[in-house]
Order: C-alpha cells, then structure tokens, then sequence
C-alpha cells in the first residue's frame, strides 16, 4: 500500500503580528477616547494626533482590513476596528430635535468663507438662501477693507447692517451693536472676537464670531523643527482662547450665542471645555456627524453655533463648495 503523503504546513510567521497589532490598536482607541482627545492640548504630540491623526489612522485600519481578507477572523476584527475609529474619531452626535417649536424664532448661520477665494458669488448665494437673521462670518475680509467689505455684503444681500473685528464679521437683520473688539493670543499678526448685542424678537442676545486658533504652518510637508515650535504655540493659544472666551461670556446675564471655526473636533480639549458651559446645537437637534471640513472630502466638523439661554430646534450643513468650509445654519427659540 503506498503511503500518503502529508503536506507539511510552513511556519506562520505573521501569526502573533496579526493578533497584537489589532490588540494595540483597541488599545490605542480606548486610551484615545478616555486620555488624548480630552488632553488634545496638553503638547503637540496629543494636538496632532486629535487634529490631524483621523485620516492616518483610518487608512490604516483599511490597509490591515484589507491584508486580512484572506484570515476571515482578523478581516472581521478589523472591520469593527475600522467601525470604532470613525465613531471615536467623528463622534457623531444623536441629538434628537424639540417637539414643541417656540412661535417666534431665531435663524443663525455661521460660514468660514476662506476671503472668498474659491467661489464669492456661490458663497453669497449661500447666505442669501438660507434667510438668517445672524451671520457669522469668519475670513470676512482684510485687515485693511473691513468697512469697505462689510458695506459691500450688506448691499449684495440687503437688510442687514454688521459689526467687524479684525476678519470676522457679524451681520445682522436686527439692530446690531459692537461692545467690544476681543483681543486673542495668536501667531498672526492680530486675531480679534467681535463681541456685539442684539436686538431680536427674542430680545437682547449678546453675540460674539470666533475663529480658534488652527494647526496651520507654513509649507508642506512641514519642516520637522518649525512644526514642534509652531504647534506648541497653537495649543498654548488655544487654551487661552477659551479662557478669553469664558471671562466675556459666562457673566452675560442676556443669552448668548457664540457662533464660527473652532478648528477643533467635539472631542477636543478646547470643545470639551466650551460644552461645560454652551449648547452645541448641532448635537443637541441631530443624529450624525456632520462634517464641515471639506466639502469635496467631509471628515472633521470644526463649525459650530453654541448658544446659552436659547434653544435650539433645528441645525443643517449646508452643502455648499464655494469655501474650503461648509456653512452651518441653526434656528434657535425661547
């Protein structure tokens, strides 16, 4: 009888690589969840990797997701893997929307219009539709033509009148008036909050337009020994800012809202901080991510309305290409 032969099995070299790995990362999302997004500001290291860490550990997920498909058990892990990144990282809010709505109502839109470099007509068409009462808009215009461009806006869209501080703007269908210019730390060559009361049908609302200090540094890819020195400054800016922030705003006996680019995703410091005291209306009316940064590839939301003492009924991202930022609008009541 002729022996059988056995095919002998070669050694697995990439068996315990393929159980750690997806072991450190879950590690690594906890430790994300619980330790780096809420220390995002503590240095640099944790500042990048909430900031701008999303997209490079997402692709990785898919690239071991797909090395896996030959090893159903590690291609199922790592497909949750890949399920818990984008919830970590996105934080999708499950906000669920008032039943009763209030009969007078407030309509807010804050917009990054990026100096209306892509598409001006498209970006003013966008403010025109969307019929708010308030818009904050961040990029407004140069250090130099802020009334020039500001009388120009409120000509295009008609009704409106504005308050202007530095390049952010707040217009206004309602009697607007400018209370203070809010000094910010910052590494540009000056960054101010217009900080203004309005009259509304809701009453006095006091207003500010925020634009948080972002990871921006000059060149790509950045130069390793001008990045560290940069982004140290921007999380020390950061932290500031909010500081700012409270100390005009919290005292407010009138409601507030505080509208614009906090470049910053939910999950980080400085927003976690500002959620401590403000509403998030994005969150609080509805399910999902919603994304604002950028509109051909949405992956971050870093535009928000925060209010205290309004509440908000309804918020929408506006699906708009005409900046590198996607417009929010959200109707709040009392």
């Amino acid at each position: 009888m002729a022996k059988r032969k056995t095919k002998k099995k070669g050694k697995d070299i990439l068996k315990w690589p393929r159980i750690i790995l997806p072991i450190l990362f879950a590690v690594y999302l906890v430790a994300f969840q619980f330790w780096i997004a809420p220390k995002s500001e503590a240095s640099w290291v944790t500042y990048f990797l909430v900031e701008n860490g999303f997209l490079l550990t997402l692709a990785f997920c898919v690239l071991m997701t797909l090395l896996s498909v030959r090893k159903w058990q590690f291609f199922l892990v790592w497909i949750l893997l890949t399920g818990g990144e984008i919830f970590i990282a996105g934080r999708p809010s499950f906000g669920s929307r008032p039943v009763d709505a209030p009969a007078k109502t407030l309509r807010v839109l804050t917009y990054n219009v990026a100096h209306y470099n892509i598409d001006r007509p498209a970006a003013i068409q966008v403010m025109r539709d969307s019929q708010a009462d308030l818009i904050f808009i961040q990029e407004a215009c140069k250090l130099d033509s802020q009334k020039e461009e500001g009388e120009a806006l409120c000509k295009e869209l008609k009704g409106y009148t504005f308050v202007v501080s530095s390049t952010n703007m707040i217009l206004s269908k309602h009697p607007i008036k400018l209370e203070r210019s809010l000094d910010v730390p910052t590494k540009w060559p000056v960054k101010q909050y217009p900080q203004a009361m309005v009259t509304t049908p809701l009453g006095k609302i006091r207003v500010m337009c925020v634009h948080m200090e972002p990871s921006w540094v000059g060149g790509f890819p950045p130069q390793f020994s001008e990045y560290i020195p940069v982004i140290s400054k921007v999380v020390q800016d950061r932290r500031a800012q909010v500081d700012l922030l409270f100390a005009a705003l919290r005292p407010s006996k009138e409601p507030v809202i505080m509208a614009g680019d906090f470049n910053g995703p939910p999950g980080s410091e400085s927003l976690y901080r500002i959620s401590q005291h403000f509403t998030d209306c994005y969150s609080a009316t509805e399910r999902g991510f919603g994304f604002t940064l950028l509109p051909k590839l949405p992956y971050k939301r870093i535009d928000y309305v925060w209010t205290r003492g309004l509440t908000p009924l309804q918020s929408e991202v506006i699906n708009s290409k005409a900046s590198d930022h996607m417009p929010v609008l959200t109707t709040l009541g009392r």
